[in-house]
Parts: C-alpha cells; sequence; structure tokens
C-alpha cells in the first residue's frame, strides 16, 4: 500500500510540475520566436553536456550505501565536487566564448554562455538532491521543489518577455529559476545537516569510483546523443528548426519522461533493495515494463493521428511543423516512457559497460541523422533518422536491463 501511495504521489508531483511549463506554452509560443527557442535549447544542450562532468556521477551512487555515514560522504563529494567544476567552467568559457560561437555558427552574440556554468551547478546539485530525496523517501519534499523550479522557470520566463532583455529570457528565467530553487533545497534540507555530511567523502568517492568510471563515459555519450540534433541542426540549417525540434521534446518527450522517471524513482529503491536480498528482481521490472508500455499507448496515439493539427491549435500556426516532427517522434516518446525509468536496473549486475556501448552507438546515430539530412537538405530527413536510431537504441537498452533484472552477469 505505501508502495502505491509513494508512486500515486510522485506521478502527481510530477504532472503538476510538468503541466505548469505545458499551460504556459501557449503564451511562451506567442511571445517567443522558434528562433529564440532554439537558443534556449541551444543553451541547454551546451548545460546538459557539461553537468555530466560536474559531480562525478555520484549522485547516482547515493541510493546504494547500506549505511548513511557513507550516503552522507557521497552527498558531500557530488556537492563540493559541482561547486568546483562550475568555477572552472566558467574560467574556461571567458577564455574561449568567441571560438565556441564560431564554431557551431549560432550567433555573433557570446553574452549567454556566461549563463551556461550556473545552469551546470544548479542541474547538478538538482540530481543530487533528487537522488538524495529519494534515499529518504522523502517523496513529499520531491514533489515540493519540481513544483517550485517549473512555477519559477515559468513565471520568470514570462516576466523577462516584456523586458529589454527578451532577446535572452527564456535563458534568463530558466538560469534564475532552477538557481531559486537550488538555494531553497540548500537552505531546507542541506543547511540543517552540513556538520554532518562531511563524514568519509574520499573514502567514499574511492569506494564508489566504478560511478565515474563507467557512468560519466556511458552518460556524457547519451547527453551527447541526446542534445547533438539541437547543435547540429543549428549549424547545418538554423536556430529556428532547432527550435522546432526542441520544441517538440519540451512538449512531449520530457512530461512523458518525468512522470515515467516518478515511477522509475521508486522501482529504483524498492528493485535495490529486492537484489540486494535475491539476487534478482526479475517479476518487479516485468510489473513495471508493463504498467509504462500501457500508459505509453495513449501519448503515442494522440501524436501519431493529430500532431499538426493540435500544435497549430494550441501553440499557434507557425507550430504547425513541430507538429510534423511530433508525429514521427511520437515512436520515440512511447519507447523512452517504457526504457528511461527501468535503465538503473543495469548498475545491479554492473553492466555500465554494456550502456556505453549502446549510448556510442546512440551518439553516431544522432550525428549521423542530422549529417544525413543536411547532404539531402532535408531536415525532417533527419528527424526520421534520428527516430529509427532511438527506436533501436531503446529496444536494446531494454534487453540489457531485463537480462541484469535476471541477476545474469
Amino acid at each position: 500500500m505505501g508502495y502505491r501511495k509513494n508512486v500515486l504521489s510522485l506521478i502527481t508531483g510530477a504532472a503538476a510540475a510538468q503541466a505548469i511549463p505545458i499551460l504556459i506554452s501557449p503564451f511562451l509560443t506567442r511571445l517567443y520566436s522558434p528562433k529564440e527557442f532554439g537558443l534556449l535549447a541551444l543553451y541547454l544542450s551546451l548545460s546538459a553536456v557539461l553537468s555530466v562532468f560536474a559531480a562525478g556521477r555520484y549522485d547516482l551512487a547515493l541510493i546504494e550505501p547500506a549505511q548513511d555515514t557513507e550516503a552522507r560522504g557521497l552527498l558531500f563529494a557530488g556537492l563540493s565536487l559541482s561547486i568546483i567544476f562550475g568555477l572552472f567552467i566558467s574560467i574556461t568559457l571567458a577564455m574561449t566564448a568567441p571560438y565556441i560561437i564560431q564554431l557551431i555558427g549560432a550567433s555573433e552574440e557570446v553574452l549567454w554562455l556566461s549563463f551556461v556554468p550556473f545552469t551546470v551547478f544548479s542541474m547538478s546539485c538538482l540530481s543530487i538532491f533528487t537522488y538524495w530525496l529519494n534515499r529518504c523517501k522523502n517523496f513529499k519534499a520531491m514533489n515540493s521543489f519540481r513544483v517550485i523550479n517549473a512555477l519559477c522557470i515559468a513565471g520568470l520566463s514570462l516576466g523577462f518577455a516584456f523586458t529589454e532583455f527578451k532577446s535572452q529570457g527564456l535563458m534568463l528565467g530558466y538560469m534564475f529559476g532552477q538557481l531559486l530553487t537550488v538555494i531553497y533545497l540548500w537552505m531546507v534540507y542541506i543547511w540543517p545537516e552540513k556538520n554532518k555530511i562531511r563524514a568519509e567523502a574520499l573514502i567514499v568517492m574511492r569506494k564508489y569510483f566504478r560511478y565515474p568510471k563507467f557512468l560519466i563515459p556511458s552518460t556524457l555519450a547519451g547527453t551527447v546523443a541526446s542534445e547533438s540534433p539541437i547543435v547540429l541542426l543549428t549549424k547545418f540549417f538554423d536556430t529556428a528548426v532547432s527550435g522546432l525540434f526542441s520544441f517538440v521534446n519540451r512538449v512531449t518527450v520530457s512530461p512523458m519522461t518525468i512522470i515515467g522517471n516518478s515511477i522509475g524513482e521508486v522501482y529504483r529503491v524498492r528493485a535495490a533493495e529486492h537484489y540486494q536480498q535475491h539476487g534478482e528482481c526479475r517479476q518487479i521490472f516485468l510489473r513495471h515494463f508493463r504498467l509504462l508500455a500501457i500508459a505509453g499507448v495513449v501519448p503515442w496515439f494522440v501524436l501519431f493521428f493529430w500532431g499538426p493539427e493540435l500544435f497549430a491549435f494550441v501553440f499557434g500556426p507557425q507550430w504547425s511543423e513541430a507538429g510534423k516532427m511530433a508525429t514521427i517522434l511520437s515512436f520515440v516518446v512511447w519507447l523512452q516512457l517504457v526504457s528511461t525509468p527501468l535503465s538503473y536496473t543495469i548498475t545491479f549486475n554492473r553492466s555500465q559497460h554494456l550502456d556505453l556501448y549502446l549510448q556510442i552507438f546512440r551518439v553516431m546515430g544522432s550525428v549521423g541523422s542530422v549529417l544525413v539530412g543536411y547532404a539531402y537538405e532535408d531536415y525532417m530527413l533527419a528527424v526520421k533518422l534520428y527516430c529509427i536510431t532511438y527506436c533501436l537504441y531503446y529496444f536494446a537498452h531494454s534487453f540489457i536491463q531485463f537480462r541484469a533484472a535476471k541477476g545474469v552477469n
């Protein structure tokens, strides 16, 4: 009963948090152009890739330790590394900003690159706080900070649209919204425990070194695969095309992922406990797999049959092209909802090396899709090939997850 209550609580909180950006999207799409959404996507893509390194992936290790002292050490290690890496990125980008802008061909304006270190830091901290609160089974707090984060980003994005900073309004809204959320979480959940979380930091970093050793490369490959289409579409086509592509992810893929991950966050704890006791978690895995597969039918059906009409009606005529992309990517939406929440399963039998191979395939497929589309001067072809790549990836990843759930080494 407690398990179902936790799942329902997380789904409700995730749905509420995701409903906020979706509800304001019809306003934002009329205040900001596809090009400005494309610049936001480019900014977030760069931030997401860099954030992989920030905490050394020790955030993913927070659930594993049996002793709270070890978990606190990992918490302190992750937060410390995030601060250090944020400072390092600030210095690096200050020296290389003009060259980066020239490389990606987005804009002569380099000001937005100065926002990146703050977002890298906040992304890393929010991931750490999520896993820490998950370990503590404080699902109410997880729901609260997600809603707070969504409200801050939404309110600030709307507000900046009416200022002289409108061209960077979406980025400023995102940056300050996340930073406000991090400050809130730090003051409420970390500051009262500041004297406890330093315990054994260096010791546990060595003990759990397999997380940065295997998961930084695999997560980096996965993140590059996810974000590279934004950069390449910007370079080879234009910012408006990348804006359309990113907006589809914003209102379709991302909501499904967040809702699916709400189930996944509870699944991680339940499956990890069962695996530690029995050496397998096959039935738990299959139960969640079926649940997620059934849940994905409705969004796939709606997007596949009514994508262009839905986008044009809700977001405005200039977004009907995004609806065509949504029709193609509806299969990715479904498979991502099924596979991503269960991805933590591969750590049970230490299959991170297999995940790395799949991530490399995803990088090559993503990059290759855009390059082929560019060669034929057809960005819709790039989107179709991207869809095929991701479908193959999720099929293979689900097989590896099932293998790990059975306890096969």
